[in-house]
């Protein structure tokens, strides 16, 4: 994942973790308030509900991981492939490993005692549900690997049939009369005509661009109210709010907000002049 991608990600894992807290902290809520506190099924709605927000935060790891696949190196989908399965793999034991503990020192915090089996019982559910996630999200990957490979070709084939064409009516017009000659190059434009994107392929693909920066500013956007909140959460927690520290946080991350802005929009704007020039190039403007 690039940089974009990364920094959205991390925002939206400390904001995942928040909000996991906040969800088994209302578990807690709930089953004191049915008089059924330290019991098993106190313990197994734990597990459950920090299991499906784990299922939950992985759908946003996809949607950032796969706008920044389009933007990372485009020759090399096997390198990118095999990193991203890594980095699957290490996200979801990383946040088995972190629920498992946080649920642990939590219960025991709270006095739940003899209740071992049912931690077990929590503990192979949210095991199974990681294993689920990881194969998941790694056939993901690899269907990603294999559309850009599907791409790689198809603009291979797109650079060599004009070559190799191209070379065959050098060769033919030493060798063939003038009427031969013409009906060839009649073949020759049409076959090359073939082989490149239509217009409105090529405008497709702009406005596909243009979409995907729209979602990027609006994910940046989106990420800095939550950011900020969590630093006046942790300042407040210091009582540091007033201080200079603070406000020192809060611009630097308007300026972070700024900065992905723009490498999101210079991305998109290479990309989208690429399409242009590649569409003036081959129909005219």
């Amino acid at each position: 994942m690039d940089k974009i991608g990364k920094s959205l990600w991390e925002a939206k894992r400390a904001q995942n973790r928040k909000v996991r807290e906040e969800i088994i902290a209302g578990v807690y809520q709930r089953k004191a308030a049915q008089n059924n506190f330290h019991s098993s099924d106190t313990v197994r709605a734990i597990y459950k509900a920090a299991t499906l927000r784990n299922g939950a935060l992985m759908k946003f790891w996809a949607e950032y991981f796969q706008d920044s696949w389009r933007r990372e190196s485009y020759w090399w989908p096997w390198h990118m492939a095999k990193r991203a399965r890594r980095e699957v793999e290490g996200i979801i034991n990383l946040e088995r490993a972190t629920i498992d503990r946080e649920i642990q020192a939590d219960l025991e915090r709270r006095s739940f005692k003899g209740y071992d089996a049912v931690i077990k019982q929590g503990q192979d559910e949210l095991n199974s549900s990681c294993v689920v996630l990881t194969q998941k999200y790694q056939s993901f990957v690899e269907t990603l690997k294999e559309e850009r490979w599907r791409e790689i070709k198809g603009f291979w084939l797109q650079l060599a049939i004009p070559l190799i064409v191209a070379g065959f009516s050098i060769w033919l017009t030493t060798r063939a009369n003038e009427a031969e000659i013409d009906r060839y190059k009649e073949m020759v434009e049409n076959v090359v005509r073939w082989s490149h994107e239509t217009p409105e392929q090529l405008d497709q693909k702009i406005r596909y661009e243009q979409m995907l920066l729209d979602r990027r500013i609006k994910n940046i956007r989106d990420e800095t109210p939550r950011r900020e909140e969590a630093i006046k959460t942790k300042f407040s927690a210091s009582g540091l709010v007033r201080s200079g520290m603070f406000a020192n946080e809060l611009k630097k991350l308007k300026i972070d907000e700024e900065k992905l802005i723009t490498e999101a929009r210079e991305d998109a704007k290479f990309k989208i002049n690429f399409l242009q020039e590649e569409k003036e190039k081959l129909f005219g403007k």
